[in-house]
């Protein structure tokens, strides 16, 4: 997909978003308002994104990309991000 066609909005607007946003109703309950999330579907020809529970969504993508930092270190690999500044791998602390 390309990127214009990117969006984001408050509610589901497609048939991932839809099963993302149902899979958060379950977990984001009264006894589990503490617990923050992000639910990411993908199929054959896209993908959806529903967080909650973050304040703010660069937060959400920070603790992704710490999380995915560690999930790489466990398989001995290093981790690294390819943005517009070019690519940068995250040092192991």
């Amino acid at each position: 997909m390309p990127i214009e066609d990117l969006r984001q909005d408050d509610q589901p607007f497609d048939r991932l978003t839809e099963l993302a946003n149902t899979m958060r109703e379950s977990i984001n309950t009264p006894d589990n308002n503490d617990v923050r999330g992000i639910v990411f579907l993908s199929d054959s020809e896209m993908s959806g994104i529903v967080l909650f529970g973050f304040d703010d969504p660069i937060r959400a993508m920070a603790e992704l990309l710490v999380h995915m930092k560690a999930v790489f270190a466990a398989q001995g690999k290093g981790f690294g991000v390819m943005s517009d500044q070019g690519f940068m791998l995250i040092p192991e602390d």
